[in-house]
């Protein structure tokens, strides 16, 4: 998948998922505003209530997106045949649309009324989906391949001199890719810092590269179609450093992220399950 058609499957992505936010929440507005003593004399009420037959399918199709998401992705990671069918971070941004739009549908299925043990299911999803994006910002902080694997120091390192060597540059600028790579390499990182570490380094790159274009349009050493590709090489090359500084911090708070995110997402599901077994035995059975 190249560039570009990555870029158009995020965006059918969070398009779809803008879009269904907006669709229900204007459609159901002023259902949802009401109070539930008000509710059942709503011209809406059959049809957005959650046993309704909009509300229940909302239900439904929630419920099939996030066991869809979760048994997809976990399934890529575990069979090996599926590893030849594209790449595994392809696989996890499916993962997480289905596992954010999913929580959304449920969200319109309660008609934002829920209580009892549905409250608990409900409060872990939320629980799961705001650790989900927690840990998808943790997942993106440790160096990968092309492929989504962890890529080790060594694969890091060649990839880079690989990319430098084909731009050639001037020794004029190989000084400014020097400066970032001193002393912040491998520079122990705790849990508590890195976070201030990323922040840092923002602030840090917005006025290190300002100032690399003030050089180049001075010096001219370079046009300005190597001096993008320059610019382009110092930030890939300043975030490379702060990844591989933090990577055992990363790694080590991903695994407790799986601690947290797990359990929620069980109780999630098994709350899940019960919840469809009993609306079954009371007859709720949507259009069937």
């Amino acid at each position: 998948m190249n560039k570009n058609l990555h870029r158009l499957y995020i965006g059918s992505f969070v398009v779809v998922g803008f879009s269904s936010f907006i669709f229900l929440l204007y459609n159901g507005f002023d259902y949802y505003r009401l109070s539930m003593e008000v509710r059942p004399f709503s011209d809406e009420h059959n049809l957005l209530k959650p046993s309704g037959i909009i509300g229940h399918g909302l239900g439904i199709i929630g419920s099939i997106m996030m066991i869809s998401g979760v048994v997809i992705y976990m399934s890529r990671k575990r069979f090996k045949f599926l590893s030849r069918i594209g790449y595994l971070k392809h696989w996890l941004e499916f993962h997480i649309f289905l596992c954010s739009v999913g929580p959304l549908l449920i969200l319109f299925h309660t008609a934002f009324k829920f209580g009892g043990i549905v409250a608990i299911s409900f409060w872990s999803m939320i629980a799961v989906v705001i650790s989900g994006v927690i840990g998808r910002f943790i997942y993106i902080q440790i160096p990968r391949t092309m492929n989504g694997e962890e890529a080790n120091l060594n694969q890091l390192e060649a990839d880079y001199n690989k990319k430098l060597i084909e731009l050639n540059l001037p020794p004029l600028f190989l000084n400014d890719l020097d400066i970032l790579s001193s002393e912040r390499k491998f520079k122990s990182v705790t849990i508590s810092n890195s976070m201030i570490l990323i922040i840092k380094d923002f602030f840090f790159l917005r006025n290190y590269l300002k100032n690399i274009r003030k050089k180049i349009s001075i010096e001219r050493a370079i046009n300005k179609s190597e001096a993008k590709i320059l610019s382009g090489l110092l930030k890939n090359k300043l975030i490379l450093e702060r990844r591989i500084s933090i990577l055992s911090t990363m790694k080590k708070l991903f695994g407790y992220w799986h601690i947290f995110h797990l359990p929620f997402a069980i109780i999630m599901f098994l709350i899940m399950i019960i919840h469809i077994s009993v609306t079954l035995v009371f007859g709720y059975k949507w259009i069937f």
